[in-house]
């Protein structure tokens, strides 16, 4: 549950290449047919968790293969990493994939791809709208279809979140809320997010300091995500906490938010003697001066440290980032 599409590079500019790029494909898959079941789920999973940095290489006739594989795993790792191909002529595959499937697993993990879909079409308008009708129908029947699995469910409404003005997605999220699986909760806390609507910030807002640490995580991960203002002055404070897990999940939510009370902060988690601690501050502090810049009209895609001395400082009078982060610790 930690995409965002908006953070996501694209494919389409890749289609110069495609005799090359089938080419590659095709030596990959045969080498990859002659491994062993632990050597094939082993390649997959690498090369779909390195898709978030591959800017140059289009491997979706690779995955689209790979998710008619008899192994469930390497199905799932094939379509999840169809979240980076939101092309129209991908969607049936991955349709057939969440429909009937044996795993589902695999078919929540094409639920999640769907999403993308939902984003395309929905948000950024630039799929065509009767496919994306076709999508979110798919995803609205298994969504309140109380006899499927939880888990193609919860993924399903996760997908319909950026459908921000439908009132049938934004019930199924608040029903999500209060259903007796933790899972369905989970899932609506991370919609809340993705969706950013007003509406859901006192949820949210409730949620930081629960007791379930899992919660706590996916309430300010979901923060960060909806950009909740109100949030900073709790996160600030979760950004010194014991718990690391926790100390990191706030510092990234408070580069998303983009309130420049939280610099201080930030500059502070990026002197911490942990270098995953400073690396994640760091990139905050990044996300931040984005934020703030376009936020003045003066977005420039190579960001320097001066853009960042700019800012205005100013700490909430209630919250003394020196003393009170010692408490903290």
């Amino acid at each position: 549950m930690d995409k965002d599409p908006r953070d996501q590079p694209g494919r389409h500019d890749l289609a110069h290449n495609a005799p090359a790029h089938v080419q590659t494909s095709e030596a990959f898959l045969a080498e990859f047919a002659a491994l062993d079941l632990s050597s094939q789920r082993k390649k997959i999973r690498e090369l779909s968790e390195a898709e978030e940095e591959n800017y140059s290489e289009n491997h979706a006739l690779i995955y689209t293969r790979l998710m008619e594989h008899a192994d469930p795993e390497v199905r799932r790792c094939a379509v999840e990493a169809m979240w980076y191909y939101p092309e129209e002529e991908h969607v049936d595959r991955i349709l057939n994939l969440f429909w009937f499937d044996r795993d589902e697993e695999v078919r929540g993990r094409a639920a999640m791809v769907l999403g993308r879909y939902m984003y395309e079409g929905f948000v950024m308008e630039e799929l065509d709208s009767v496919l994306a009708q076709r999508v979110k129908r798919a995803l609205l029947e298994t969504a309140t279809d109380s006899q499927e699995s939880i888990i193609v469910r919860r993924f399903s409404i996760e997908a319909l979140s950026f459908c921000t003005d439908d009132p049938k997605v934004l019930n199924l999220i608040e029903e999500a809320y209060f259903a007796p699986d933790e899972r369905m909760q989970l899932s609506a806390l991370f919609a809340m997010g993705r969706s950013g609507l007003e509406r859901w910030h006192c949820y949210l807002l409730r949620t930081l300091d629960d007791a379930d640490k899992e919660f706590r995580l996916e309430a300010i991960s979901a923060c960060g995500e909806a950009q909740i203002i109100a949030a900073v002055q709790e996160l600030q404070k979760v950004c010194f906490d014991m718990d690391r897990d926790l100390r990191m999940e706030a510092i990234w939510a408070l580069g998303k938010i983009g309130d420049e009370r939280a610099l201080h902060t930030l500059q502070r988690c990026a002197r911490d003697p942990d270098p995953e601690v400073c690396e994640v501050a760091q990139d905050a502090i990044e996300e931040l001066g984005i934020a703030a810049a376009i936020a003045r009209g003066e977005f420039e895609e190579d960001l320097d440290e001066d853009d960042l001395a700019d800012f205005d400082v100013d700490d909430d009078p209630g919250w003394d980032d020196e003393e009170d982060a010692e408490d903290e610790r």
